[in-house]
């Protein structure tokens, strides 16, 4: 018995090391030097952390909580050390029972839109970010002039905000658009007037 046991965890070791040397082609840098990168865009303690494959690419995620108590999903590519995208996690949840009826309204109403769309976030966030180099700071899934389309606001090195939509159901892209920081408040205060409409 105790020699099965021995065995089996031989076989369960090299099947471990196995699987890390699939892995070690594709991840030049470590999950330390990946979670220094997190923090340095993002400020905060680390809650949660993974390794997957995603989109092809071996990727770091980290749930980081800032003092405000957001919390934030970095992911990092593990060959480059690139940042690949920072959102705001959707699981997090605000204190504000305001906050949390506008955010279930959101979620009902991204559900519906999500259930229409033809090409997963991941997809249209990975052509998107093949047409504009940077950062995804922040994404949607909206209706627009008729058509349903992911929004990607991604920030490049120099700091400016290039908009991208994608087509959800054709995967192609709509429209790319580079904004300057007037155009980039105008449109933040006209998504909270329209929030504001929404409530009774």
């Amino acid at each position: 018995m105790a020699a099965f046991a021995l065995g089996g965890a031989v076989i369960a070791k090299n099947k471990t090391n196995s699987i890390a040397e699939n892995l070690s082609p594709q991840t030049r840098i470590t999950k330390e030097q990946a979670r220094k990168i997190a923090l340095e865009r993002v400020n905060g303690t680390v809650v949660d952390e993974e390794f997957e494959k995603e989109n092809g690419k071996m990727v770091y995620g980290f749930e980081i909580k800032d003092a405000s108590g957001k919390v934030m999903e970095v992911k990092i590519d593990a060959e480059t050390g690139n940042i690949i995208s920072v959102e705001q996690d959707d699981e997090d949840s605000d204190a504000n029972g305001d906050d949390d009826e506008d955010n279930d309204e959101m979620k009902s109403d991204n559900t519906n839109l999500a259930s229409q769309a033809k090409i997963t976030k991941e997809e249209a966030q990975n052509t998107a970010l093949k047409k504009a180099k940077g950062t995804v700071e922040d994404s949607e899934l909206e209706e627009e002039n008729g058509k349903l389309v992911y929004s990607f606001d991604i920030r490049n090195k120099k700091g400016t905000i290039t908009e991208v939509q994608v087509d959800a159901k054709t995967g192609k892209i709509v429209s790319v658009e580079e904004e300057d920081a007037a155009t980039e408040s105008a449109e933040k205060k006209q998504e909270k007037m329209e929030k504001d409409k929404k409530k009774p």
